[in-house]
């Protein structure tokens, strides 16, 4: 038997955010909302910039604010998720899961040119607490991508700096790993799918060989817990501007028997492209599904292309 909390390196586990916003994360906030209106506005006026495409739905954790406490990063109340899925439904997308994707990747079929995947990061027990009910309700499908060395665990997750400072002071669902009966019974309803982070989320951007051993850990007990075959596989962190998505641990993920790999790059996916390197739409708790519309119609996509240029340029000229 694998022992499940077995921790196979000791590699950093990079922190996923401060809660505490700086200046910089608050300026960078305000341009997200500013070019996600915008994009907003175009696809209600223009329509759909972006052909042959799908986008992915990246989320995290999903609870309510608690009274007193900062509001946790990478979070969405459940009364924007529910309006935000339900609003994209009305907007005419059309729900599928990542394994009926690369399905059609395998397959060379054409999907719905609106066709939406909702994935979650990490899972934490909100997902199952706040998020299922509300995918139950309204039959869609969701993959969840899981640390395994954290499933069943009662402390917050190492990277999150949030859960360790507010454990106190918040339920336990907002901050726990979901748990091995829950994932079973999502699984079981045939909406949600089970893919892995790797075992314990951590930074393997030196580590290549480390990262295929947590691959293969995890993969391990996926089978194990869930029959689980091929996983489907998201980076932790993801960015592959900061070399979290490099093609070095995107081969090791391949060799691995991964199915996929995505990355938090936020841009939208031709299905007949190589699934490992698809990139995702992160979903805020102030987005909308006017403004996800927006992203999934294809025009937010180069905003964040624009700014890597952007920063590449002055790093350039500061060398210079």
């Amino acid at each position: 038997m694998i022992a499940q909390n077995k921790s196979l390196v000791a590699l950093p586990t990079v922190p996923v955010e401060s809660w505490r916003p700086t200046l910089k994360v608050r300026a960078n906030e305000l341009a997200m909302r500013v070019l996600s209106q915008a994009g907003g506005t175009l696809s209600r006026c223009c329509g759909r910039r972006a052909t042959d495409t799908f986008g992915i739905l990246m989320y995290h954790r999903i609870a309510p604010l608690t009274p007193g406490v900062p509001a946790p990063p990478f979070n969405t109340t459940p009364a924007h998720f529910r309006e935000q899925l339900t609003g994209l439904r009305a907007r005419g997308f059309q729900f599928v899961s990542l394994s009926e994707m690369l399905a059609c990747h395998d397959s060379g079929k054409t999907l719905h040119e609106k066709s939406v995947v909702v994935t979650f990061d990490d899972s934490f027990e909100s997902v199952y607490t706040h998020a299922w009910p509300i995918l139950q309700k309204l039959s869609l499908p969701a993959t969840l991508f899981l640390s395994t060395a954290y499933l069943d665990g009662d402390a917050p997750f190492p990277f999150d700096t949030w859960g360790q400072e507010f454990a106190s002071q918040v339920p336990g669902d907002h901050y726990r790993p979901i748990r091995t009966d829950q994932c079973t019974e999502m699984l079981d309803s045939g909406l949600i799918d089970l893919g892995t982070h790797t075992h314990t989320h951590a930074d393997f951007r030196q580590h290549v060989a480390e990262f295929a051993d947590e691959m293969q850990h995890s993969a391990e007990i996926l089978k194990l817990r869930f029959c689980v075959e091929r996983p489907m596989f998201s980076l932790p962190f993801g960015n592959p501007a900061a070399g979290y998505a490099s093609a070095e641990l995107l081969t090791a993920a391949r060799d691995s028997g991964a199915s996929c790999a995505l990355t938090t790059e936020s841009s939208l996916v031709d299905a007949s492209r190589d699934p490992f390197g698809w990139g995702r739409i992160s979903v805020f708790d102030w987005d909308t599904s006017f403004t996800l519309a927006g992203k999934l119609n294809g025009w937010y996509d180069w905003a964040p292309r624009m700014k890597h240029r952007l920063r590449g340029m002055l790093r350039g000229a500061a060398r210079s």
